[in-house]
């Protein structure tokens, strides 16, 4: 992974192309295996090779959700669940498109809504691996 971050540029190349992604979109929902009309990715997210790209604007959702409420990029690197066979494990980003804040968490997805990933770690200023 931090291999394809490098290529992307680093950290805060993610960082600066998700801000300059969320600031020109409300509302994303690319998947890598859709080609109808697909937006096309911010080089250094496109340098991940992503599975999906979220991305929720508060103007959109601000005040009817708690999940939408802070501005982030939500990017699958790669995970799949699979009933009655083999899923493969998540990993992704959280990416922070305002102002970090210290209180901020991921939320966990349990197994029961897909593929699970419980566990974080903060990699830099408002960038968070989840798997």
């Amino acid at each position: 992974m931090v291999q394809r971050v490098d290529s992307a540029g680093g950290w805060e190349a993610l960082r600066r192309d998700c801000i300059s992604f969320a600031q020109t979109n409300d509302d994303v929902r690319w998947y890598r295996y859709y080609t109808n009309n697909r937006l096309k990715l911010p080089p250094a997210v496109a340098a991940l090779q992503p599975q999906e790209v979220h991305y929720y604007s508060p103007k959109v959702y601000g005040q009817h959700s708690d999940e939408f409420r802070i501005p982030i990029v939500r990017i699958k690197i790669f995970g799949g669940h699979s009933t009655g066979g083999h899923s493969t494990p998540y990993f992704g980003l959280e990416v922070m498109t305002g102002l970090p804040t210290e209180d901020y968490t991921p939320k966990a997805r349990p197994a029961a809504l897909g593929n699970e990933h419980l566990s974080y770690r903060k990699v830099s200023e408002g960038i968070y691996e989840k798997f």
